[in-house]
């Protein structure tokens, strides 16, 4: 599908000097000044982003965000008004899910044209997670319709983890396989224990996902804090997640987890810093750095098996994330991500 806007405004001259200010980009872009216009060009044709003012005629702009919520999901909406106040404010970012906020007026070759260079990118992001999470149903369908039994493994609602456990495990003697490197059959045995580790964590039967950052943070220091005297973990968040979707923040818990374990296994003393960053909210960064002292970093480093664990770990945050870098210094260890939303996922799967 081809970048395209549509921008909605009661007055003509703004929407003039919009098209002038744009005539130098090769989007596509359609034009309302009414509400009602607006919707029926929605019924029409599919927009990537959409701009609106809040007071339009006919049909106002709370309606049409709320017409856009209900008929064109993947859109990003921007709001382009005179004023908004704080109840205005929380029902568009918390109800809404409106893309961007600017008040007028803007320069549109500014952060104006960014914001939209970002919306076509938000919109590419949702119709990529729906396309996935077809192909993962109907991978899904064949599974159960090829005896898996993946169906009959749930009693009363609740997975058996043993089962679930003998499925997994296959899965990861078939992981150790894609890292092309030299392996003895001890060291496949040992890589081999050590994702199953990860899964029994995973896994166990106590398990409970994380369903907040303090939940998070909590689980964290109840994991990797023993002695007050050996171990720091310190956490700085910039700005919280606006309506995460449904499993974000066991899949974070779960990163945070694996980086972490790496580090503690490097050295029994260690302080860690973990940075969020959620101020893009469709490209939120985590970042973790573990001081570990110089001659235990050396020492690990020099293991060849310790290196092939590092390369493990990291290959399956990089399946998680948008991307994943590792970075060694002198008694550091720094995990630097970009998570990924449930709007922006990677086809992993043939």
């Amino acid at each position: 599908m081809k970048d395209s806007v549509l921008f909605v405004n009661r007055d003509q001259t703004e929407i003039k000097e919009f098209l002038s200010a744009m005539q130098d980009y090769t989007f596509v872009i359609d034009t309302a000044d009414s509400g009602l216009e607006a919707a029926v060009l929605l019924r029409k044709n599919k927009y990537k982003v959409v701009i609106t003012g809040m007071n339009l005629s006919t049909y106002d702009g709370t309606k049409l965000i709320a017409y856009l919520n209900g008929h064109c999901p993947y859109t990003a909406c921007i709001v382009y008004t005179t004023r908004v106040d704080l109840a205005q404010l929380r029902l568009l970012v918390n109800k809404r899910d409106v893309f961007r906020i600017f008040l007028k007026p803007v320069n549109y070759r500014g952060d104006f044209y960014h914001a939209i260079k970002d919306g076509f990118a938000y919109y590419d992001m949702q119709e990529a997670a729906a396309e996935e999470q077809k192909i993962k149903e109907q991978k899904q369908k064949s599974m159960e319709h090829a005896g898996i039994g993946v169906s009959e493994s749930i009693s009363s609602g609740k997975v058996e983890w043993r089962q679930l456990k003998r499925f997994s495990y296959p899965l990861f003697r078939w992981s150790v396989k894609v890292f092309d490197l030299p392996l003895s059959e001890e060291e496949r045995k040992a890589l081999v224990t050590y994702e199953q580790k990860i899964m029994d964590y995973y896994l166990r039967e106590d398990y409970k996902p994380c369903d907040s950052l303090e939940a998070i943070q909590k689980s964290i220091s109840q994991t990797f804090l023993f002695e007050e005297r050996k171990q720091k973990i310190v956490m700085e968040i910039k700005q919280k997640p606006v309506n995460p979707k449904p499993g974000f923040y066991e899949q974070l818990h779960f990163i945070m987890w694996l980086m972490i374990k790496q580090i503690s296994e490097i050295s029994s003393s260690y302080e860690i810093k973990i940075q969020l960053d959620f101020q893009i909210p469709f490209r939120p960064v985590l970042q973790i750095q573990g001081k570990v002292g110089k001659e235990n970093l050396e020492k690990y480093r020099q293991g060849e098996l310790e290196q092939k664990c590092a390369a493990i770990v990291l290959s399956i945050i990089e399946a998680m994330t948008e991307q994943c870098r590792l970075d060694w210094k002198e008694d550091i260890v720094v995990y630097q991500v970009q998570l990924r939303t449930e709007k922006r996922k990677k086809e992993n799967e043939n």
